[in-house]
């Protein structure tokens, strides 16, 4: 009886502790539950880890913008498309041309950061009349957000220079002045106007630009033509010149010889700023009835610009409309019709930023035009 008695307080104790070894384990299990509830969300917009009173992801959350990506370092001046095309991301030894680094950087989304060292980019591979806005010939066009980053010499000045022509074109040829480089303009940023992003350009000289386009198609900008539109996202783009130098471009029929700007969208604030830059001897020529507006800068409607600490100057404008004339409006800038939307607001040094004897009858430094009013 004493064997039996044993045995059965034995068997009892075990089965005490195997109870009590479960509900300790589902109590645990519980905890652990309530725990992940508290940090997890379910499958979908909502999964993954986040902090203890963080809000859930949901289909309607805006996505945050990309970070700035790797940078690419430009390591040759030639004018080259590689044929690989991860040849700046990859830093390919004399493979990451400018051109390249700007179609890698327009095929992956996200702000791109191109440094651009000290030197001449002559740009040569011409776009065949074909004009896909690819950056593969022709012109540099730029259709995602970018930081093009120059070289600066031991005074701050632009160091690194990009041309298109190799010397200074004229406004009434046909061609550059001899055969090493192309005639186009030298940046079209969002030549589709389907994106709105922000481009930075920073310690460049822009010369020798030559735009033999129309004015009916594709004719503006000889250095630069930026458009803030989109009919893709919301919004307007940006453009910001900084420590730039843009000289000696030319439009043969269109408006802009430095730059032409325009955005079609009804964005607000300031979508333009050029800061401690130069505009100069830049050239629009008149070779239709609308054409030859603007020689330093075209500004179109509903785009809004600052300009502080830089010059315009010695810019010059074929078109006449002295008729059109605001009475109290310099003759270095024109106005096509009443103002509603456009506006230039320049913070200069005590030097003026717009010569008085800028050449042209109307329009040869900024022609901004500004859209009618509805009645």
């Amino acid at each position: 009886m004493k064997k039996i008695y044993a045995f059965s307080v034995t068997r009892a104790v075990v089965c005490s502790a195997l109870v009590l070894a479960l509900i300790s384990s589902a109590f645990a299990m519980r905890l652990l539950q309530q725990g992940r509830q508290q940090t997890t969300g379910t499958a979908g917009f909502d999964a993954g880890p986040r902090t203890p009173g963080q809000k859930p992801f949901t289909s309607t959350t805006p996505l945050p913008k990309p970070p700035t990506l790797t940078p690419f370092t430009v390591n040759t001046t030639v004018d080259l498309v590689a044929a690989d095309p991860n040849s700046c991301q990859n830093n390919v030894a004399g493979q990451c041309s400018l051109r390249e680094a700007i179609i890698e950087a327009n095929a992956q989304a996200g702000v791109d950061t191109i440094n651009v060292p000290a030197g001449t980019y002559q740009l040569t591979i011409a776009d065949g009349g074909t004009d896909s806005h690819d950056a593969t010939h022709g012109e540099l066009s730029i259709t995602d957000g970018v930081n093009i980053i120059g070289d600066v010499d031991g005074g701050g000045n632009p160091a690194t220079i990009i041309q298109a022509c190799d010397a200074t074109p004229s406004a009434t040829a046909t061609a550059c002045p001899d055969a090493n480089g192309i005639a186009d303009k030298i940046f079209s940023i969002n030549p589709n106007r389907d994106q709105a992003f922000d481009t930075h350009l920073t310690n460049l000289e822009i010369r020798f630009g030559m735009n033999l386009g129309s004015f009916a198609a594709d004719g503006s900008g000889g250095g630069i033509e930026w458009d803030g539109s989109s009919t893709l996202n919301a919004g307007a783009g940006t453009l910001t010149v900084t420590n730039c130098n843009i000289h000696d471009n030319v439009v043969t029929d269109g408006w802009g010889g430095g730059l032409a700007l325009s955005n079609r969208s009804t964005a607000s604030g300031t979508l333009v700023t050029i800061t401690n830059s130069t505009i100069a001897n830049n050239v629009a020529h008149r070779a239709s009835p609308d054409s030859g507006m603007g020689g330093g800068i075209s500004l179109g409607p509903d785009t809004s610009m600052i300009m502080t600490t830089s010059k315009v100057l010695n810019n010059s404008a074929s078109r006449f409309m002295a008729a059109r004339f605001p009475a109290t409006m310099p003759r270095s800038m024109a106005a096509e019709s009443s103002p509603t939307r456009t506006s230039i607001s320049i913070r200069a040094r005590p030097s003026p930023t717009t010569r008085p004897d800028e050449t042209a009858a109307d329009c040869g430094a900024i022609s901004p035009t500004f859209r009618r009013r509805s009645r």
